[in-house]
């Protein structure tokens, strides 16, 4: 009952990202959307892996159809982009482009968005690092993930690192989705097992974190819940078979549902200690959520065993289950997931990690409190010592 009165006495806010065209080789449509932001002059960011693929030259053939369009390509981005990278995209967007188009992860379509706010925002980068002081809507914007995994195509927020403090850094803005996302599945085929692996756990880690979150809503539940579905019954499909063109277009479905998901009821402890893991092992961001996954799905599953019951059925769970046996199970299939994928489910397995990492670790999760503040279940220094314990061990005891 008081879940319920939460919700009925709570305001949430949700805004939803600008057009979503969706379907197989709904590129094509790139050049009608160019059009209709009067585009004549374009800046093309991705990085140097899609340049090789080709994809990026198939992409370029179908802006060619426009007569008189210009387009310059920035492909210098790194995964984990660097402060550093964030302040020369931000001079070179200041070119006079009046379209900025983002192909790429997550990491090239944050540097996307971030182009295009600074556009039309003076000054560094560094001084719009944190919550919503971004005064300006930026240059249109137009957003095509190629992997199914950070949904950063329609999240208000931009995750850049800091080299010198080893640290995350964030930029929320409420200008920051693409005005327009395209989501053509073919672009992903191209996808390497361990990235369609990485990436897939990074969506789910979203869409289950989501439906943990106390600031879930009706809203983010039905787009939770949906990815959940989706991620079960397509992400192994994908990860074996690349070609498989039906897997690869739900897996990008979901990956887009999980994040609208998560951009308003945010994230909690799982994203806390994935972060904390990623920066001292430099290991990518879906490896480290996705190991963190099972052991605080289990850390909540004492407050919400309906919840977590609930994301085992849509999972594939024998419904028949009551929700405490279900809640276990719902666990024991991540753990069984993360084998399937060839992803790692205990600390141990990261290169150079060791149980004396352990308080560092719990400390640097800590200090996340934006993303503790929605946990189900109050989580001190000593419950992340205690789950990142499990973590190291492989052992929920």
């Amino acid at each position: 009952m008081e879940r319920v009165l939460d919700i009925f006495f709570k305001s949430y806010r949700w805004k939803g990202p600008g057009e979503i065209i969706f379907g197989i080789d709904s590129i094509s449509k790139l050049p009608d959307i160019i059009k209709y932001y009067n585009g004549s002059k374009g800046l093309l960011i991705t990085d140097e892996g899609l340049i090789k693929s080709g994809n990026i030259e198939k992409i370029l053939n179908v802006i060619r159809e426009l007569n008189g369009f210009e387009v310059d390509v920035y492909k210098d981005v790194e995964p984990e982009p660097s402060l550093s990278t964030a302040e020369n995209v931000a001079e070179y967007s200041r070119r006079g482009y009046d379209v900025i188009i983002g192909v790429g992860g997550g990491s090239v379509l944050d540097i996307a968005k971030l182009a295009s706010l600074m556009a039309a925002n003076p000054g560094k980068v560094r001084d719009y690092l944190g919550m919503y002081k971004i005064k300006k809507r930026g240059t249109p914007k137009i957003l095509v993930p190629t992997t199914a995994g950070t949904g950063s195509e329609v999240s208000e927020a931009i995750v850049l690192t800091d080299p010198d403090s080893d640290t995350k850094l964030v930029i929320y803005s409420e200008y920051a989705p693409g005005d327009t996302i395209i989501l053509d599945p073919r672009l992903t085929v191209s996808l390497p097992p361990h990235l369609t692996a990485s990436t897939g756990m990074d969506a789910l880690s979203h869409a289950i974190e989501s439906y943990m979150s106390i600031d879930s809503t009706p809203f983010s539940e039905a787009f939770s819940e949906k990815a959940i579905e989706l991620i079960g019954r397509y992400v192994r499909r994908a990860y074996y078979n690349g070609s498989d063109l039906e897997a690869r277009y739900n897996m990008l479905i979901a990956s887009t549902l999980a994040s609208m998901s998560w951009v308003q009821s945010s994230l909690c402890q799982g994203h806390a200690i994935g972060l904390a893991i990623g920066v001292k092992y430099h290991i990518p961001h879906g490896i480290s959520v996705a190991l963190s996954l099972p052991y605080v799905m289990w850390f909540n599953r004492a407050v919400i065993p309906y919840r977590i019951a609930r994301v085992g059925y849509l999972l594939g769970v024998e419904d028949e289950l009551d929700e405490w046996e279900a809640s276990s199970k719902a666990v024991e299939y991540i753990f069984n997931l993360l084998k399937d994928l060839n992803l790692p489910s205990r600390l141990s397995d990261i290169d150079g990690a060791s149980e004396e990492h352990i308080d560092e670790l719990a400390e640097a999760a800590s200090k996340a409190e934006r993303l503790l503040i929605h946990s189900p279940r109050r989580t001190t220094k000593d419950d992340l010592v205690e789950i990142i314990t499990w973590m190291f061990k492989g052992s929920l005891e």
